[in-house]
């Protein structure tokens, strides 16, 4: 027995490869998109610095004195806030096309979506209708089973012409070869389903 369409479906959107791609593309444009806001936001940059010196220099003459010995240190710290006032617009198109890039994606993400729902819906509706032809295919092969039955009990009492034993084989036949198509084509069907969600099992 096949699982039901919504988890069908759910399992396919959980698994489909092309879909997870697609996602991803649409994660990447909000972050482009984020980014591109961003560069109309003001920066604090921070910096420190620490400095120091250490300064002996000695005298051969003896009219100069002692030995000059100069120590220093300095420590700088600083915050730095800084606004792009205009730089030629390109931060507008930018964020413009950040924002028709992430839009475009979104509208790709929804049109995924869609396609998946709608192959799931296609490949489920179909194996649904060749499963209840397997149904009828297996009941015509009960009747020309049974016709053929017929057929042998008034060839044997002399009732029928082997022509009509001949036809009632034949119909027999025909029903088992179509049945065994019906059966394939459904199998067939339900693989594509298996695949769909990533469980492809042949047996």
């Amino acid at each position: 027995m096949i699982m039901a369409y919504d988890e069908i479906l759910s399992l396919a959107a959980e698994r489909n490869s092309g879909l997870k791609v697609t996602e991803q593309n649409k994660v990447v444009a909000d972050r482009n998109l984020q980014s591109a806001k961003s560069t109309f936001l003001p920066r604090l940059s921070f910096n420190a610095g620490y400095g120091y010196t250490d300064f002996t220099r000695s005298y051969d003459d003896p009219g100069v004195g002692a030995d000059l010995a100069t120590q220093t240190s300095d420590t700088r710290v600083g915050l730095v806030l800084s606004f792009n006032l205009f730089n030629g617009g390109r931060d507008k198109i930018q964020w413009q096309n950040a924002r028709l890039e992430a839009k475009n994606q979104q509208l790709a993400l929804r049109d995924a979506h869609n396609q998946l729902a709608g192959t799931v819906r296609q490949k489920y509706e179909t194996f649904l209708q060749r499963t209840e032809l397997v149904n009828l295919e297996e009941q015509n092969v009960v009747a020309a089973r049974q016709s053929l039955q017929l057929q042998q009990d008034r060839f044997d009492i002399g009732a029928a012409s082997s022509l009509e034993f001949r036809d009632a084989q034949v119909s027999l036949i025909r029903a088992q070869t179509t049945l065994i198509v019906a059966r394939y084509q459904a199998r067939i069907t339900r693989l594509e389903i298996e695949q769909l969600v990533g469980d492809l099992q042949v047996k």
